[in-house]
């Protein structure tokens, strides 16, 4: 009765969907866990998600040929690689559940699922300021080992609020739109100042350096979408700007940590050791040498899925020109396209920019023609979440690893589901 009563399935998927925030608060267990139920689940709606790959655009045809292609592509490599590619391809089944399930989303449902990235959202950032000045969270978790002074919150020993907050938490703007519909639109930009405001100091504490710059990257598209908020959105990056000053006055931790960020990507010469420090000498730059050397001796296909770690120990990349060579591994390149450069090859990048430049494309042909409706606010901010997590020039965690990994598909797939249910909804409307 289960298995045929297949509303009776969506609705669990749902309720695991709406789960997702608060899982990835608990740690990378939990996420695996509810990752892996709403998997499971899709084996009973094989038919109706069926029905999503009917509707696929050319960016679903291109993603198919990525997995498919990094499947057989391992078969000429170590039998880690293929089970690591068999591994992938959860992702690709998440991402058309996602996409079915985001086609039946109710605004209901939509509503719960904001209303808990909210509460979730609202809860790390008391947390961090807790954490911030009682030295343990609410749950009496401390500082990472060797990493004393940067802020974990509810996340335990990992370094990953600002990432969270940044990556999920960002939907919780979408909210204003959607609970105040009929607020006085003074009211609506008050609110988005206050969440400006209190995402940026509390994502600038965790010590997050690369976090707090995709923040400010993702505020100037906000700025680009929505002239009507644009001044309101200047006035709050001042005051986030005074803020953190202020913070960096009292604690040195924040201005020195920023200062050698500035100073390893090159913008500030490293004075005291060397005046020719550039980027390339720094740990990240070690690591995209590395990666890019990887490439060029295996440039098509790559080296296998999540061998960066295993390679990049070889004599042979010893020769990279950087005062980091030492410390050049990683598990990973710290960039995702150097990332699938390295391990799958150009023809591996060359189907995943496809794919992003094609639904990319897909957003804009759409953006034309919405409506100012909540729909409307949810799509863009959706965009704009997206837009930020593929910037090129940005270090990133790995996009093959289980963790980042759930951030970058969830993300893709609640985009690409919220492009198929607009065009949906016109076609049906016609």
């Amino acid at each position: 009765m289960f298995i045929k009563n297949n509303d009776l399935i969506l609705k669990v998927q749902k309720y695991f969907f709406f789960l997702i925030p608060i899982s990835f608060i608990i740690g990378q267990a939990a996420v695996s866990v509810i990752f892996f139920l709403i998997i499971l689940l899709s084996i009973f709606n094989v038919k109706k998600i069926k029905n999503i790959l009917k509707l696929n655009k050319n960016y679903d045809t291109i993603l198919i040929i990525f997995f498919f292609y990094i499947f057989f592509s391992s078969l000429f490599k170590n039998s880690q690689v293929l089970v690591n590619s068999i591994y992938l391809f959860r992702f690709l089944i998440f991402y058309f559940t996602i996409k079915y399930l985001v086609v039946n989303f109710s605004l209901k449902d939509i509503k719960i699922f904001l209303l808990i990235t909210l509460l979730c959202s609202v809860f790390v950032l008391i947390d961090l300021f807790y954490e911030k000045y009682f030295g343990l969270d609410f749950f009496g978790y401390g500082r990472p080992p060797g990493n004393e002074l940067r802020l974990t919150g509810p996340f335990r020993n990992e370094p990953i609020p600002g990432s969270f907050l940044l990556n999920i938490g960002f939907y919780t703007f979408v909210i204003v739109y959607m609970f105040s519909s009929e607020a006085k639109v003074t009211y609506k930009k008050i609110l988005i100042s206050f969440l400006i405001i209190f995402f940026g100091i509390g994502i600038f504490i965790t010590g997050e350096r690369m976090s707090f710059l995709m923040y400010i990257h993702l505020i100037f598209l906000i700025f680009i979408f929505f002239k009507k908020i644009r001044k309101k959105i200047i006035l709050s990056l001042i005051l986030i700007l005074l803020s953190i000053f202020l913070i960096s006055f009292k604690d040195n931790y924040y201005k020195d940590r920023y200062l050698n960020f500035l100073k390893n990507i090159g913008v500030q010469k490293n004075i005291e050791k060397n005046n020719n420090f550039t980027f390339f000498d720094s740990q990240w730059g070690a690591h995209l040498l590395t990666a890019y050397e990887m490439f060029k001796n295996n440039n098509l296909t790559g080296i296998g899925l999540r061998q960066f770690r295993v390679v990049c120990i070889n004599e042979e990349y010893e020769k990279i020109k950087s005062k980091s060579v030492d410390i050049r591994c990683s598990s990973h390149p710290h960039n995702l396209y150097f990332e699938i450069l390295s391990e799958t090859g150009l023809i591996g990048l060359t189907f995943f920019s496809f794919f992003l430049f094609l639904i990319i494309f897909h957003f804009f042909k759409i953006f034309r023609n919405l409506d100012k409706d909540y729909f409307y606010f949810l799509l863009v901010y959706s965009f704009c979440v997206f837009l930020m997590l593929f910037w090129p020039i940005r270090s990133t965690g790995s996009f093959f690893s289980n963790f980042n990994g759930s951030i970058y598909w969830l993300t893709i797939s609640l985009f690409s589901g919220l492009l198929l249910k607009k065009d949906l909804t016109k076609k049906n409307n016609k």
